[in-house]
């Protein structure tokens, strides 16, 4: 998301955009948005955690309710 509302060079566009670029179809909730984006910039912060999930892909062990669980708790 941080990449499609670019950089200082880059035309920056707004969050809503962004979110209807990386996910088209799907309507924008700001409230759920920023609350999912904290906690996930929150995670991000727990370099274990992070790498642990990142590593896990798509398998259930990397699925965001757990990571949610993990950074939440």
């Amino acid at each position: 998301m941080d990449d499609l509302k670019g950089g200082p060079k880059k035309r920056k566009i707004s969050r809503e955009k962004a979110f209807g670029i990386a996910f088209p179809g799907v309507p924008y909730k700001a409230l759920t948005f920023t609350k999912a984006y904290r906690t996930y910039e929150l995670g991000r912060q727990n370099r274990i955690i992070y790498k642990q999930f990142m590593e896990a892909d798509r398998e259930e062990a990397g699925l965001w309710s757990g990571f949610v669980k993990h950074v939440t708790s």
